[in-house]
């Protein structure tokens, strides 16, 4: 049987982690986009791609991030190994729109794969036919960007050169390229801590009781009111 007052110490300490991971990319970046619009949202996953924390900065791109992560997830489920590091953006895999880059890391603890880690951030321009990626007059998708489909730009932590210059050859903006590859490794360590501390069945028991504990925390929550604030009288 499940304890729930574990479940509960587990889920608050992987929003810690979320949040502090959070920090470590507002003091980082480079970008304008990240710096100061914070256009991204970071998440913590199991090794099937399940959501298990998520830190909105821009929501929408954390609710985006999940279907792409399911994506990267079952491409590498039989060749993912330590040090790797995933780029994604492509819409028909899970992604929602070309700018906005998706790098997730697998987290290993004592040798077994038991999560990602994954920063979802947009980017001031992914190639395609104008400047910044924004085109009105697009026809198809090539002609807004790069397309990615799950892609390794570090294998077993050595990069691979020839996909990195593929890659960012097709981005206009050296800032672009200077974003990726260097803070990901900050993000395993912690989770990689928590791992020390609670086995991987524990956080499996987390994504069980998430789920049904939603809707159960809808319904507990008083129905709205038709009546217009200004109408309603004092009780």
């Amino acid at each position: 049987m499940t304890d729930p007052i574990l479940t509960s110490v587990i889920a608050n300490r992987l929003k810690a982690i979320g949040e502090r991971m959070g920090l470590v990319v507002e003091r980082s970046a480079r970008s304008p986009l990240l710096v100061e619009g914070r256009d991204f949202s970071l998440g913590i996953y199991d090794a099937d791609g399940v959501l298990l924390e998520q830190t909105e900065y821009i929501p929408v791109l954390g609710y985006a991030t999940a279907p792409g992560m399911r994506a990267i997830a079952n491409a590498f489920r039989e060749t993912v190994q330590e040090g790797d590091v995933v780029l994604h953006n492509d819409p028909f895999t899970g992604g929602n729109q070309l700018s906005d880059w998706k790098v997730a890391k697998p987290v290993f603890h004592e040798g077994e794969h038991f999560g990602w880690v994954v920063i979802a951030a947009h980017q001031a321009d992914v190639g395609g036919a104008v400047p910044g990626s924004y085109n009105p007059n697009a026809t198809d998708l090539w002609q807004e960007g790069l397309r990615i489909t799950p892609l390794k730009l570090y294998e077993g932590g050595r990069r691979r050169d020839d996909v990195w210059e593929f890659v960012f050859g097709n981005v206009r903006l050296d800032v672009v390229a200077d974003e990726h590859g260097h803070r990901e490794h900050g993000f395993e360590n912690v989770v990689v801590r928590a791992g020390d501390r609670y086995r991987e069945s524990h956080l499996a028991s987390i994504r069980r009781q998430q789920r049904p504990a939603t809707p159960r925390r809808s319904r507990r929550r008083p129905p709205a009111s038709s009546t217009p604030p200004s109408r309603r009288r004092a009780p």
